[in-house]
């Protein structure tokens, strides 16, 4: 999961204190939240995914610049093994699982310093050989969100494109890199154009939501679904809380029929960061609220495995020296 720029409510809390008064004491965390193998080293906007029975990340930003490794934690282990480094460096890369491969697709590399430039290259993960693979280049640059579907990875929303291909927005185009051949074609245009949007795949369709406008006039809160057999965009009837559209640097990740949104900081003067947990049912299109993340923090990652969500470091507070980054993890069992 990466840095989204996303949204949430923000709950604060004002305690008056009185002569007398006891201090507040802090409120219990749900026992639905529990701890989990700390990650070897503080990250933040890792990719992660669920892959063959286990919990991958991948990349990252760290304490001392981007990361090439990559960690896997086996349900019920003490601690985290490290599998092989990435030839590159990946920052809010996807990570995406499809048929049997591991994919890591776009996000940014470190060129120098603190210099990211957004990354064409994708890999695919040699399990027999623990080596990533460079598979065919992205057809053009863009800010969007992959996902698996049937015979490969797509790429939906953007924005950078390429002047070739035609159109204001190329990026709006679906890209899909079909995995038997190794070749990246380009699919049909989103109906709302969104960079950066929540997406997640349902067998051979992709829920969409969220990302910003390129106008940069704020969120674009429709739901759409891509139906990739068909190759076509159909409207839904659900919607994004508005609300939701104020936070920014949430991980989510889909649990079973629905999405989870959690963490983040409130993109307003004043706004922190945040606990948030929500829920979103792609069946009935309604919010929940949900126990709040014990530790808040933003541009976490998220996963879920055999019914739970690991929710995987992220910054604590604003980077400006050592210790912004974590490296705690907590699971959610609903």
């Amino acid at each position: 999961m990466r840095i989204a720029t996303r949204a949430a409510p923000f709950l604060s809390l004002s305690i008056i204190a009185c002569i007398g008064e006891p201090p507040p004491t802090a409120p219990r965390p749900d026992p639905r939240w529990s701890l989990g193998p700390a990650l070897p080293i503080p990250l933040m906007s890792a990719g992660a995914a669920a892959y063959r029975g286990a919990v991958w990340v991948v990349g990252g930003d760290s304490e001392q610049g981007a990361s090439l490794a990559t960690w896997r934690l086996r349900p019920g282990a003490a601690s985290w093994e490290r599998m092989a480094d990435l030839p590159a460096t990946k920052v809010s890369a996807d990570v995406v699982v499809s048929g049997d491969s591991l994919y890591v697709v776009g996000g940014d590399t470190q060129l120098s310093g603190r210099v990211f430039y957004p990354d064409r290259r994708i890999y695919v993960y040699d399990l027999t050989a623990n080596a990533w693979q460079e598979r065919a280049r992205l057809p053009d640059l863009r800010n969007g969100t992959a996902v698996s579907v049937p015979g490969g990875v797509a790429i939906v929303g953007g924005g950078f494109g390429h002047p070739d291909h035609g159109g204001v927005y190329p990026g709006d185009f679906v890209a899909r890199y079909d995995a038997a051949r190794g070749v990246w074609r380009y699919g049909a245009p989103i109906r709302n154009m969104r960079m950066r949007p929540m997406a997640v795949s349902d067998g051979g369709r992709v829920h969409v939501m969220g990302g910003n406008s390129l106008d940069a006039t704020g969120v674009v809160l429709d739901v759409e679904l891509y139906d990739a057999a068909a190759d076509t965009w159909v409207p839904h009837t659900g919607s994004m809380l508005r609300d939701l559209s104020l936070t920014l640097a949430y991980a989510y990740t889909r649990l079973n029929d629905a999405i989870h949104m959690i963490g983040g900081i409130i993109g307003v003067p004043g706004g922190g960061i945040t606990d948030l947990h929500v829920r979103y049912d792609l069946q009935t299109d309604r919010w929940q609220a949900l126990p709040p993340l014990p530790t808040p923090r933003a541009g976490a990652s998220a996963v879920a495995l055999d019914g739970k969500i690991y929710v995987l470091g992220g910054f604590i507070r604003p980077r400006s020296g050592a210790g912004a980054l974590t490296s705690i993890v907590e699971i959610y069992t609903p």
